[in-house]
């Protein structure tokens, strides 16, 4: 009897522990969805990553994006590692690093490059939006912006004409 009444309070726990799990990413879900849609408007990729920098969302979008062929997600990579230089990794990691004071969440831009295909690299822009977690901890959503197809203004020609690289 004392065994039953032992495994029922377990079961319970267990039961309500999974079900505010359940609940609280669904929370977090509809709390970043808006500002995901928002983001894909203005971005080539969106990706979501834990308070570790881990990528936790949209991993095989971004695979696609940095043209990495030997996977088909990047969800599980430290995000800092697809940085061209140990600089720009660390540039990022102070940068996301920073204590985020607002409740709503902070917001940061930063110009770098990342490691695309085999042996070459691509000038990004990364929106950053660092947020709190409904559990307690910071979520990051990076929107990634190709910089390298970005139009450059060229100087006039002499009939006044301008030129779009």
């Amino acid at each position: 009897s004392i065994v039953i009444c032992g495994w029922v309070v377990l079961s319970e726990e267990r039961w309500r522990e999974q079900a505010r799990k359940n609940i609280e990413a669904q929370m977090l879900r509809e709390k970043t969805s808006a500002c995901r849609v928002l983001m894909d408007r203005f971005y080539d990729v969106v990706t979501e990553l834990d308070a570790n920098m881990v990528i936790a969302d949209s991993g095989r979008d971004l695979a696609r994006f940095v043209e990495c062929d030997i996977v088909v997600s990047l969800e599980g990579t430290k995000f800092d590692e697809l940085f061209t230089s140990e600089e720009e990794r660390e540039l990022f990691r102070e940068r996301v690093g920073q204590p985020a004071n607002e409740p709503q969440g902070v917001t940061d831009l930063l110009h770098l490059s990342m490691h695309v295909g085999p042996g070459h690299a691509r000038k990004v822009e990364l929106f950053i939006f660092q947020f709190p977690s409904i559990v307690g901890h910071r979520r990051f959503l990076i929107g990634i912006r190709d910089r390298d197809e970005q139009a450059v203004q060229q100087p006039a020609d002499p009939l006044g004409n301008l030129s779009l690289a």
